[in-house]
C-alpha cells in the first residue's frame, strides 16, 4: 500500500493481511538494497582514505544500521512465513513492533551523530558527498520503516488463536481470590498462579510511588499507568484474554523503551507479584 508522507503516520486500521505482506515483501527488497547500498559507500570511502575522516559515532551509525538491517530482513522473513502459513501469533506482532521501535531510534541517531560535528564536513568534494547520501538514504529508510509499529497494531487482528499443537490437553480454573492456570503440554505441567488480592495491593503501591518518580519520561510513566490498571482490572475480573493483552503490551513497551525503562524496571521488579506477572 502507500505509505504516508510523514514516516511512521501510515494509518493501517483499513488495510487488509494481502495489503501488509505486500509492504513486508516491499520493505524486504528495500532493506537488502539500502543495506547494499551503505556497505559499498563504506568500503568505497576506506579505499579513497576519507573513511578516517567521518567522526567516530556516525561511523559506528553506519556500521550498527547494518546489523540492524540485517536484524530486520530475518525479522521480517519469520513474520511473512508465519502470515503465509497462518500461524501468527503474539511472538510475531512483538517482532514486528520492535522493527518500528528500532526504525524510531536509529532515525533520530542518525540526526544526531552526523550533526554533533561540522569541521570534517568537505562540501563539494566527491567524497563527502557519498557520505551525505549514505547519510539522507540511509536516515530516509529508518523513517519508512517506523511504520512497522502501526502495522503491528493491525497484526493483532489476524492472530491465529487456535493453538497449533500435538496431544496437548489442558485444564483450566478460575477460583476466587485466585487465578489458576494449570495445563498439560505433551508431558510437562505448567502451574501458574496470581493472588489477585496481594496483586492488586501492589498495583496500587506502584502507581503511587510512580507519581514521585521524576527521572523517567512523562509518556512512558503514563503508558506504564494504564497498562498496570488494566492488569489490576483483568486480575480482579478474572479476565484472562486481558490479562494476556496486558503483558503482551508491558513486554513490547520494555523492548521499546530499552534502557530508558530502567527505574521502571527496578520499580516493578521490586514486587513479586507484579514481576511474576510480567515475567520480569
Amino acid at each position: 500500500m502507500a505509505q504516508g508522507i510523514f514516516g511512521g503516520m501510515t494509518s493501517y486500521e483499513d488495510q487488509s493481511i494481502a495489503d501488509i505482506v505486500e509492504d513486508i515483501k516491499r520493505w524486504t527488497a528495500y532493506t537488502k538494497e539500502i543495506k547494499k547500498f551503505i556497505e559499498d559507500g563504506i568500503d568505497a570511502l576506506k579505499d579513497s582514505g576519507f573513511w578516517a575522516n567521518i567522526p567516530y559515532n556516525f561511523q559506528a551509525t553506519l556500521m550498527s544500521s547494518i546489523r540492524c538491517q540485517n536484524t530486520i530482513l530475518s525479522d521480517l522473513g519469520f513474520i511473512l512465513k508465519a502470515i503465509e502459513e497462518n500461524k501468527l501469533t503474539n511472538r510475531e506482532v512483538e517482532l514486528m513492533k520492535k522493527v518500528g521501535m528500532n526504525a524510531i531510534e536509529y532515525n533520530g541517531e542518525y540526526g544526531e551523530t552526523y550533526k554533533e560535528e561540522h569541521n570534517w564536513k568537505a562540501y563539494g568534494n566527491k567524497d563527502f558527498k557519498l557520505v551525505e547520501e549514505l547519510y539522507g538514504n540511509g536516515r530516509d529508510y529508518f523513517v519508512t520503516m517506523q511504520d512497522a509499529v502501526n502495522v503491528s497494531v493491525r497484526l493483532r487482528d489476524y492472530i491465529n488463536v487456535v493453538p497449533n499443537v500435538v496431544n496437548q490437553n489442558i485444564t483450566q480454573t478460575v477460583n476466587g481470590n485466585k487465578n489458576t492456570v494449570n495445563g498439560i503440554n505433551n508431558g510437562t505441567i505448567i502451574n501458574y498462579e496470581i493472588n489477585a488480592t496481594q496483586f492488586t495491593s501492589d498495583i496500587d503501591s506502584v502507581l503511587r510511588k510512580l507519581k514521585d518518580i521524576r527521572d523517567v519520561d512523562p509518556e512512558h510513566k503514563a503508558f506504564i499507568e494504564m497498562i498496570l490498571k488494566e492488569s489490576k482490572e483483568a486480575v480482579e475480573n478474572g479476565d484472562l484474554e486481558a490479562q494476556t493483552s496486558s503483558k503482551t503490551k508491558m513486554k513490547g513497551f520494555l523492548m521499546g523503551a530499552s534502557d530508558k525503562a530502567i527505574t521502571l524496571v527496578n520499580l516493578l521488579g521490586g514486587y513479586s507479584s507484579i514481576a511474576s506477572y510480567f515475567g520480569l
